[in-house]
């Protein structure tokens, strides 16, 4: 357990998976500081870290837990709960709880990835693709991606395509 003033210092964080689908168990994950005022997911765990003590849970309380003031009970993050923090992060993302899932969490991050040029084998990493499948999810008809394309394909010297070979 920390203090209030580590857990304010605190610049990267890791995160325990004890279940994923993948069937890789205990794995962790990494969070480090994004440079955004607002979108840093190292302070949304502070946030929630600091809540999870404020009603003094047992410090292997599950972060995805959140306190019902109603029901005084605790209980799972769920689909809904993505839609409402979408809708309330939509101005600043683009992005609507009508194209937000769960699974569309991880596409999405591997697509920003992606535009920022970061290497398919770090991503296929970071993401914990086992394949190139990744390249199936990602769309690629994205503006960013096919803009510059267009002037490449005409500004190039001409060229001919090799003729069939024809036999017989």
């Amino acid at each position: 357990m920390c203090t209030e003033q580590q857990l304010n210092k605190t610049t990267f964080i890791a995160l325990e998976f004890t279940i994923q689908k993948n069937g890789v168990w205990g794995e962790l994950v990494g969070l480090g500081r994004s440079r955004h005022p607002t979108l840093w997911p190292v302070l949304a765990i502070i946030y929630c870290v600091k809540n999870l003590h404020l009603y003094n849970t047992p410090p292997t309380s599950p972060i995805y837990h959140y306190h019902n003031d109603s029901a005084w009970n605790w209980n799972n993050v769920n689909t809904t709960h993505l839609h409402w923090a979408t809708s309330a992060l939509a101005n600043q993302t683009g992005v609507t709880a009508d194209n937000s899932s769960i699974k569309s969490l991880q596409s999405s991050g591997d697509m920003a990835l992606f535009f920022a040029d970061v290497d398919l084998d770090k991503i296929c990493l970071l993401g914990h693709w086992h394949s190139d499948e990744m390249l199936h999810y990602l769309p690629v008809q994205a503006f960013p991606v096919v803009t510059p394309l267009a002037p490449l394909m005409v500004c190039h010297r001409c060229f001919r395509l090799i003729p069939k070979n024809r036999l017989g």
